[in-house]
């Protein structure tokens, strides 16, 4: 592990990393971006930019805010230039592109893919005309600066991509409205199993824990979602379960004339593993406690006493 807080959170532990850098940087001059940073866990920048750009700082200490400077050195010419970097962190890695061009006649890029973390993302428009948001979705927020729409995506938790849409409007588009598309990949899940089981309703099945990942290969993140999978086995002795009691409910036995506590048998039941109980109910079984009263009036009452078999037990051991 890279640092002690990986080594100490483990194999499973996800570096969060909380930055205004967008995924994609463009550059329309010779100029300078400044961004803020601040990771959970020690972390550096592997790149091997071009000499024309230049990131600093390349590292920094976990739980430490620190502004990152993003600079080109060249002058855009009709031919785009590309590069990546990265910032990696435990055992999470986070891909920027950094892309130096002309100033377009109207905005770009129309449209921009991204993963389903929460990022930020560029678009360029001219500076001699304003830009205008005639609509945008109520989950982005944004900003305008230096010839720059910058917006903030939020994370896609869902297992469905989605389409995030700002509309614009800016007199080098002419008089049309233009739309900007955001395309956010899914969240990746796959679901594994354990070597535990889940009971219901006295049936025994699999028990399966929820992994999430960006990307379909990576998919590594252990939550604490569960569910059941294929049955293994109906009417599982490992999913009924019992638990029983003796319980005073003021009542006495006699032997001999001899008054005896009497405690009655009740029974709960689970048929879901001891996750969730019935309700106590009486077995009509029953055994004898200590002596209350020896000769005890209460065994010597003079009405008339009939003894019927019921079907019931009792416990004594004289």
């Amino acid at each position: 592990f890279p640092t002690w807080k990986c080594a100490y959170k483990g194999a499973d532990f996800k570096c969060e990393l909380t930055t205004d850098i967008p995924r994609s940087i463009i550059f329309t001059s010779s100029t300078s971006y400044s961004f803020s940073l601040n990771a959970s866990c020690d972390w550096n920048i592997s790149s091997q930019l071009p000499n024309y750009l230049s990131i600093s700082p390349l590292s920094g200490n976990a739980d430490t805010t620190y502004t990152i400077t993003v600079r080109n050195t060249s002058t855009p010419t009709q031919y785009d230039k590309y590069a990546t970097f990265s910032i990696d962190c435990c055992n999470t890695s986070y891909a920027y592109s950094v892309t130096v061009q002309e100033a377009k006649d109207c905005i770009t890029p129309s449209d921009i893919d991204i993963d389903c973390m929460p990022q930020t993302v560029q678009f360029i428009y001219q500076g001699d005309c304003p830009l205008n948001i005639a609509g945008i979705d109520e989950s982005l927020t944004y900003s305008l600066q230096n010839n720059i729409l910058t917006v903030r995506v939020p994370r896609n938790y869902s297992t469905e991509a989605v389409d995030h849409t700002i509309i614009v409007t800016n007199c080098n588009c002419g008089e049309s409205i233009d739309v900007l598309t955001i395309h956010q990949d899914k969240t990746y899940e796959n679901w594994v199993q354990e070597n535990s089981y889940i009971c219901e309703d006295g049936n025994k099945y699999q028990r399966l824990q929820r992994y999430t990942g960006i990307t379909s290969s990576d998919i590594s993140y252990a939550t604490s979602e569960y569910k059941k999978g294929n049955i293994i086995e109906s009417n599982s002795s490992d999913c009924k379960m019992k638990n029983s009691r003796f319980v005073d409910n003021g009542h006495f036995y006699c032997i001999d004339g001899n008054k005896y506590l009497y405690y009655e048998e009740e029974e709960q039941s689970s048929f879901d593993g001891g996750q969730t109980w019935t309700q106590w109910q009486p077995t009509g079984s029953a055994q004898l406690g200590s002596l209350v009263e020896s000769e005890s009036d209460f065994c010597n009452q003079t009405e008339t006493i009939s003894w019927r078999l019921i079907n019931k037990s009792i416990c004594y051991n004289p």
